[in-house]
């Protein structure tokens, strides 16, 4: 008589088994560097954007200052340029004279 369970080899489950475990693992690596590389990606994109608009701000022709904040900090900036150009303009009319005093500007 014959057995009616086939038995079933030990080494094709392992293999099969080994095959699932590091198809998985590397899967799951794969996935975790594209999710680190599109997190640096992001992180990149934001400190270029945040730089940009410093510079917009930086770069206005009216050359007032603006404000920057990072959690309870906050600064006050100004492009060097339009300082620059405030130190080397004669003073315009409607600007008192820094040599007299404003008593007798406003007089």
């Amino acid at each position: 008589m014959k057995n009616a369970c086939k038995t079933i080899p030990f080494g094709k489950i392992l293999l099969i088994l080994w095959l699932l475990v590091a198809t998985f693992f590397t899967i799951e690596s794969l996935w975790n560097r594209g999710l680190k590389a599109s997190y640096i990606q992001g992180v990149n994109d934001g400190n270029t954007g945040a730089v940009n608009r410093l510079m917009v701000e930086a770069l206005d022709e009216k050359c007032d200052s603006f404000q920057v904040f990072s959690g309870q900090n906050k600064v006050d900036l100004v492009n060097l340029a339009c300082l620059q150009k405030a130190i080397t303009q004669p003073p315009s009319a409607d600007m008192p004279n820094v040599e007299q005093p404003m008593d007798e500007v406003t007089e």
